[in-house]
């Protein structure tokens, strides 16, 4: 699937996306899990590139905490759920994709950049992940996700063949540990979801504690050498 396809999928979707994406209980969950990790990796008061800002869920925090927001996405009708859901000063806005982030006049200045959900729908996210650590200052971080092709919902996914509807590719926790190697960052830290669920009793709490790369989906913090 090409990125037009990715482009045209999440254009499609834009106005429906937030009851598509958080309509369950346990979605909402791990929505709280992601913001409150990623969200804590944020100093505040500093420059933030946020690359698929979706319709702001994180965006609108990091607005608040922090001296300025670009977001970055590839669908322009994503971008304009995301302005009409977070109307500040401090967001600056910009239908690019990953490639084209070094016409940002503040390309390489960066403290943070976020970068949640992007990079499993890349053939290759070695040179857009390589490109999105050289966005930040020496020593800026970057918060970014891999899906987890062994992980208990990535085996029931092989299982059953479930399709996506758009390109999503899934890493085993080596193979991710390999790609942020090779695109020069070091791993600071991370935090994993997904774990089995005993009715209504997730085993992401002590998933994370015993075995981390089981989980569905990996969020690393990472910083620039």
């Amino acid at each position: 699937m090409s990125k037009s396809q990715v482009q045209k999928f999440y254009d499609c979707i834009a106005e429906d996306y937030d009851s598509l994406r958080f309509s369950r209980p346990y979605f909402q969950q791990i929505d709280r899990f992601e913001r409150d990790y990623v969200l804590g990796k944020v100093k505040p008061g500093v420059s933030v590139l946020e690359i698929g800002p979706g319709t702001g869920r994180f965006t609108a925090r990091l607005v608040e905490n922090t001296s300025s927001v670009t977001a970055v996405n590839i669908s322009a009708e994503m971008l304009k759920q995301l302005k009409k859901n977070v109307p500040s000063t401090r967001l600056t806005s910009h239908h690019l994709s990953i490639e084209d982030l070094t016409i940002l006049s503040n390309f390489g200045e960066f403290d943070t950049v976020v970068c949640m959900r992007v990079l499993p729908h890349l053939e290759n996210p070695i040179p857009a992940l390589t490109l999105i650590g050289k966005a930040v200052k020496p020593g800026g971080n970057v918060v970014f996700d891999f899906w987890n092709l062994y992980s208990f919902i990535g085996v029931i996914r092989k299982l059953f063949r479930r399709p996506s509807h758009v390109l999503t590719k899934f890493y085993t926790y080596r193979q991710m540990m390999k790609i942020i190697e090779t695109s020069g960052l070091i791993v600071e830290d991370k935090v994993a979801w997904g774990y089995p669920r005993i009715r209504t009793i997730s085993l992401d709490h002590p998933g994370n504690l015993l075995i981390k790369p089981l989980g569905y989906s990996v969020i690393f913090n990472s910083i620039r050498k």
